[in-house]
C-alpha cells in the first residue's frame, strides 16, 4: 500500500480559519488567526518602520504631519484591517459597523483600557494561529494506514 499524503494549506488555515471571544461579555469580535499572511506582512512594515532611526530633530519634528499614524496606530489599523472578520459593533443608529482598520481603531480607544483590549486582540488571534498548528500537528503524526510502518527497504 502506499504512503497516503494529506495536502494541507496552512495559508489558506490561517486566512479562512475564524474564532469568536467575548470582551467583558458585551462586545463580541471574531478574529482571524495571528499568522494571516497579510496581517503578518503589515506587521512587517510596521517593525521595519519603527526600527528606523530617523533623526530627531526640530525639522523632523515640525515635519509630522497629522495623517501619519504612530506604531500604535498602526498596529491597531492592521489588527482591524487582517484579523477581524466579524464583531457585534454598532453606531448611534444601530447600524452594524464595517469592519475595517478606521473603525477598529476608533473601537479600542472607545473601552476602557485599550493596551489591554490590543493585548487581548492579539492572544485572541494568537490562539487560533496555536490550535490550527496543533491541529496540523496532530494530523502529521497519524500513521497510514497503508502498511505496517516498517521500511521494506533495509537501512
Amino acid at each position: 500500500m502506499a504512503f497516503i499524503l494529506k495536502k494541507t494549506d496552512l495559508t489558506e488555515l490561517h486566512k479562512e480559519t475564524t474564532k469568536e471571544f467575548a470582551y467583558n461579555d458585551d462586545l463580541k469580535i471574531s478574529f482571524k488567526s495571528l499568522a494571516n499572511p497579510k496581517f503578518q506582512r503589515a506587521y512587517g512594515i510596521i517593525n521595519q518602520k519603527s526600527a528606523t532611526d530617523t533623526p530627531l530633530n526640530a525639522q523632523t519634528i515640525g515635519d509630522i504631519d497629522d495623517d501619519e499614524l504612530t506604531v500604535d496606530e498602526a498596529l491597531l489599523f492592521a489588527v482591524g484591517s487582517h484579523l477581524v472578520a466579524d464583531w457585534n459593533v454598532e453606531n448611534e443608529n444601530g447600524e452594524k459597523l464595517p469592519i475595517n482598520g478606521e473603525n477598529f481603531t476608533l473601537l479600542s480607544a472607545s473601552v476602557d483600557d485599550p493596551m489591554a483590549f490590543f493585548s487581548w486582540c492579539m492572544a485572541c488571534a494568537g490562539e487560533i494561529a496555536k490550535e490550527i498548528s496543533e491541529q496540523n500537528d496532530i494530523t502529521k503524526k497519524k500513521l497510514s494506514k497503508g502498511g505496517n510502518g516498517k521500511t521494506s527497504t533495509p537501512i
